[in-house]
């Protein structure tokens, strides 16, 4: 009967993880999806990085999504968000291939230890940053700093 129950739950355990493969949902609204040029300028892919990370320009605010699965406390992940740029730090659990015999319904695997800097196109305000995590996507939220010029110049008649 034990036995049953372990098969039972391995059985459980694969067809989730086949699920979460397949599905891998965006944070994103369906709206704003729309309204993202996906191959144009207002997307930045970060190439050859730990964790890919892709920036997007939406209205009044950058909004970062990013790849990285395998975190299982929210405690393995730390964000600091600067006016250019976002810096992601954490561990996160990467699962070794099981042997077909074993089992075990917790599979094997090691921490592996990241850091990534993102940076944004446009100035932004760090206090407005808002970030949450689903189905090994996080995605950051952060309002554009407002636009100053100083190519005025005042002119003092005497």
């Amino acid at each position: 009967m034990n036995e049953e129950k372990n098969n039972f739950l391995l059985q459980l355990l694969s067809i989730r993880e086949n699920i979460l493969k397949k599905i891998q949902p965006s944070l994103l609204n369906l709206a704003e999806l729309a309204a993202l040029d996906w191959m144009g300028k207002d997307t930045k892919r970060e190439h050859n990085s730990p964790v890919p990370a892709h920036v997007h320009e939406l209205g009044d605010e950058i909004i970062a999504v990013v790849e990285i699965p395998g975190l299982q406390r929210r405690e393995d992940l730390h964000l600091s968000v600067r006016t250019s740029s976002l810096e992601i730090r954490g561990r996160r659990f990467k699962r070794l291939p099981e042997p077909k015999s074993q089992a075990t319904v917790l599979p094997a695997g090691t921490a592996e230890e990241f850091q990534q800097v993102v940076n944004f196109p446009c100035p932004v305000r760090p206090e407005t940053a808002t970030a949450s995590y689903r189905h090994g996507l996080l995605e950051v939220r952060v309002k554009k700093a407002p636009h100053t010029s100083n190519d005025n110049v005042i002119i003092q008649f005497l």
